[in-house]
């Protein structure tokens, strides 16, 4: 609901965060919509990521790492 987009995250350490990717959100749909994302610029050993959903009036959440 209110989609305006989705923040594709990167972390080195799991605790600093940078937005590395947009997706372009539709608003309110009543349909699943599936997206995908390439890093292509991962680090070697563990890299972290999480989704930022960002809604029309500035909310945002993010989920799990």
């Amino acid at each position: 609901m209110n989609n305006k987009g989705f923040g594709v995250e990167f972390s080195k350490d799991g605790q600093s965060f940078e937005l590395i990717g947009w997706i372009e959100g539709d608003g309110t749909l009543a349909q699943e919509k599936t997206f995908s994302f390439v890093h292509n610029n991962p680090v070697d050993g563990v890299n972290y990521y999480r989704i930022q959903q960002q809604d029309y009036d500035g909310k945002i959440e993010y989920s799990n790492i």
